[in-house]
């Protein structure tokens, strides 16, 4: 069995007990009902997080076994109970799953053939859309943050118009693809790296939808000194409800003093312009890494280059980086000063509203 679990916020006894708790509970759960698949076949993912202000623990697993996927989503206080109750509702489904698989004697009757295979399929699909919400509702947050940033610098550039496409449009295009692509997701690619992978597809889809050349004014052409009634209209009509700026995607530090916390501001605010002047597949890469916390391996995979590329890349855009906001007359902070803030400094995260996430799960009821 293929085991990948990623950490967030857990401390190092924390890891190397939760570790320890993983093995013991695939052996005892998981291991003795699939002893007839290939190991190389089974792949155990997943992820552990600790709250940060409260002690709690969120546990998501995967298994994905040849043309099934399942998953088991836990929270708790106590990480070993958490875990426990994650793998033994694996174990159900699990058994679930060998139990229709294996029902020999009844699938040999002509007579049961065609009804068992009907509400065999009918479970399966209504157990996946469970299934699918269950995973996906954790990752919606983080998945609208990085659509508001990638729109936010698209359209700081002129790539997208104003109000083109929103970040709530994003996400829910990106989730609606990977329900319909689920059974395409690579097996070495995290899920997180998966959907920020289609959220620059859906992107890439939009830039492709701008106003054609012989639309677009020359910059030296003259303004023409009115503007027609039906031109008036349109202007009144087009308001876009939001219009994400670069300001919109940098936090205010709350323990610092105004002074401090307008100078942070400030050496925020020149690090996201100059990003968004970064060449896209630059700026790309720095993202990736420093925001979204991924390895060099999976930005390879989510931008589709060699892996060699990504580290060449980020060489690149940091030296960018630096000489930019030299000329701005800043320094950026030694590692050991923002070890956690890098290049992108203070990046805010936001919710996405209540409303949004309920409307884009419903599709899946």
């Amino acid at each position: 069995m293929n085991i990948n679990i990623s950490y967030r916020h857990l401390d190092r006894d924390e890891k190397t007990k939760a570790h320890e708790d993983l093995a013991g509970l695939a052996e005892r759960f998981i291991e003795p009902l699939l002893a007839d698949i290939e190991p190389a076949a089974i792949h155990l993912r997943g992820s552990i997080e600790k709250h940060t202000t409260k002690t709690l623990f969120r546990v998501l697993l995967e298994l994905k076994l040849p043309g099934r996927l399942l998953v088991s989503h836990e929270e708790g206080e106590d990480l070993h109970a958490s875990l426990r109750e994650a793998f033994a509702e694996l174990e159900r489904q699990l058994k679930k799953y060998r139990s229709l698989a294996r029902n020999e004697p009844l699938w040999r009757q002509n007579k049961h053939r065609r009804r068992l295979k009907e509400a065999q399929a009918a479970a399966s699909e209504a157990e996946q859309r469970q299934l699918f919400r269950d995973l996906i509702r954790s990752h919606l947050d983080g998945l609208y943050n990085f659509a508001r940033r990638e729109i936010a610098y698209l359209t700081a550039t002129g790539d997208l118009m104003p109000g083109q496409v929103s970040p709530e449009d994003v996400v829910d295009s990106v989730v609606v693809r990977a329900y319909e692509r689920q059974t395409e997701r690579p097996n070495h690619l995290e899920i997180d790296p998966w959907l920020r992978k289609l959220a620059l597809e859906v992107l890439d889809e939009q830039l492709e939808k701008q106003l054609p050349a012989e639309d677009l004014a020359s910059l030296e052409s003259p303004v023409p000194s009115e503007v027609d009634e039906d031109e008036q209209q349109l202007y009144e009509f087009y308001q876009p409800d939001e219009v994400l700026r670069l300001e919109d995607l940098v936090a205010t530090p709350d323990t610092l003093d105004p002074e401090q916390a307008a100078e942070r501001f400030e050496l925020s605010l020149r690090t996201q312009q100059a990003l968004a002047w970064l060449p896209r597949l630059w700026r790309q890469v720095i993202v990736l890494g420093d925001v979204e916390g991924m390895g060099d391996a999976d930005i390879a995979r989510v931008l589709d280059i060699p892996e060699e590329m990504v580290t060449t890349l980020r060489e690149f855009a940091e030296a960018y980086l630096r000489e930019k906001l030299r000329d701005s007359g800043f320094t950026m902070p030694l590692e050991e000063e923002d070890s956690e803030g890098g290049w992108v400094l203070d990046p805010l995260s936001v919710e996405l509203p209540a409303a949004e996430t309920e409307e884009i799960l419903s599709k899946f009821a």
